[in-house]
């Protein structure tokens, strides 16, 4: 070691200490770890899965507190408009027809969709995640009666329901007018396991049309 860096064999401390570079010890096997002190990021305290501080960066903690997971799964996305989804009982699987919009997708696991596939997020690892979905559509000219919104994963499947279930046109509102639903869950994840967003309304023509649409998700543990 330099001379700048001490162990004191009394305390049980281990000190590095270097003016303008960055301080890091790193571990290589079968992967190449380096944690350490990012002097290129203000001596920002950083994990990363490389041989140099600042790239691959899986950990970072700032000298003022705040923590941020750079690689960690995270999506929000926008849809536009699909017309004549459902309103017959059919379950749209929302993106199919028009691909959603990303806004971030950190870790690349959200799949806009489009072209016949909808809007997918894959689990990258096994583990708890929150996923969140907004919709705003019309009623149908018909009325039509209940409507789900279903947050689809491979696991289980997570439902809102209106209620009550009467014929909207006739009791609630008038030709055209817009619902909006909302949904957040919590759901277990195996590698792999998908996640799409889904709307079926009943009893009506299949006219329905979604407005608009948000979504998103992230690997809570």
């Amino acid at each position: 070691m330099a001379t700048n860096n001490a162990i004191n064999t009394t305390s049980g401390k281990i000190t590095l200490e270097k003016a303008a570079s960055d301080l890091q010890t790193t571990y290589i096997g079968g992967n190449t770890w380096s944690i350490g002190l990012d002097d290129d990021d203000g001596d920002s305290f950083k994990i990363s899965k490389a041989a140099a501080l600042g790239t691959s960066d899986t950990f970072k903690m700032t000298t003022t507190g705040e923590c941020t997971m750079p690689l960690q799964p995270v999506f929000v996305a926008t849809g536009g408009t699909e017309n004549n989804v459902t309103g017959d009982g059919t379950v749209a699987l929302l993106g199919t027809t028009l691909a959603f919009t990303a806004i971030t997708n950190q870790g690349s696991c959200f799949n806009v969709g489009g072209g016949g596939t909808a809007a997918t997020f894959t689990a990258p690892v096994t583990g708890t995640y929150l996923f969140s979905y907004i919709i705003q559509f019309f009623s149908p000219a018909g009325g039509g009666d209940r409507v789900w919104i279903m947050i689809r994963t491979s696991n289980r499947d997570y439902y809102v329901t209106n209620v009550p279930t009467r014929n909207r046109l006739a009791n609630f509102m008038g030709n055209n007018d817009r619902l909006s639903f909302s949904n957040v869950i919590v759901a277990d994840m195996d590698i792999g396991d998908t996640t799409t967003f889904t709307f079926a309304s009943y009893n009506g023509a299949k006219t329905d049309d979604v407005i608009n649409a948000g979504v998103g998700g992230f690997l809570i543990c």
